[in-house]
């Protein structure tokens, strides 16, 4: 599941490489694409990724979740998915203003998906009026998400769970990362050279690294 203001392409060094060994799954979220018609709550969300998932027919499923597809994963706590790869995790009390994250989440996940040049662009607006230049359902929704702490349904994750951060993620920090690790009991934690999107900063190191945790 992919962050926030991204799309599935940001994990094209995963869809490609996985597909080799796995059955791969990877559904586009509504309202980056596009705007959203109607705003959607995180339980919506949560809603979605059921649904897709039910739709799959597949009765054994793994997850990589980033960023804000961590949020959409917490809230469908509990849930029986046989492992879960979390990395650059959103969705626990954070020491920053929505704001700050959402235009740092909005300008890597342009960058990563569709250049510099579109993030510089998306940085410029951002500048300019914030939150305010957001379509009106994308800003509803956006406000109710973040203003939703999920601390409480780290101990509801019982499968096992492999937590992989970069040392330099400056969007979801490492103390972020200890959190998880603190709160899900089945988990362990690996840092990597890289950013919020360690698995496109080193993605040779999270796809070896992923591929055996999952097999």
């Amino acid at each position: 599941m992919h962050g926030y203001g991204a799309c599935k392409e940001t994990f094209n060094y995963q869809l490609n490489y996985f597909a080799q060994f796995f059955k791969v799954y990877a559904p586009d979220l509504p309202g980056f694409k596009s705007p959203l018609k109607s705003p959607l709550s995180l339980a919506d969300y949560a809603k979605i990724v059921d649904g897709f998932i039910l739709e799959t027919g597949e009765k054994n499923f793994s997850v990589i979740a980033h960023s804000f597809g961590v949020r959409i994963l917490l809230k469908l706590m509990p849930y029986n998915f046989d492992k879960i790869v979390i990395t650059g995790g959103a969705g626990l009390k954070t020491r920053k203003s929505p704001a700050y994250y959402f235009k740092k989440w909005g300008y890597r996940s342009i960058k990563a998906t569709f250049g510099e040049n579109s993030a510089k662009k998306f940085s410029q607006k951002f500048n300019k009026n914030g939150i305010d230049n957001m379509p009106k359902n994308n800003k509803i929704s956006f406000i109710k998400i973040v203003n939703e702490p999920l601390d409480d349904k780290l101990s509801k994750v019982l499968s096992p769970t492999l937590i992989i951060y970069g040392n330099k993620d400056k969007e979801t920090p490492l103390y972020l990362a200890k959190k998880f690790n603190r709160g899900i009991k089945d988990s362990a934690l690996i840092i990597l050279r890289g950013g919020h999107f360690v698995f496109i900063d080193d993605y040779m190191s999270f796809n070896v690294i992923v591929k055996e945790f999952l097999l």
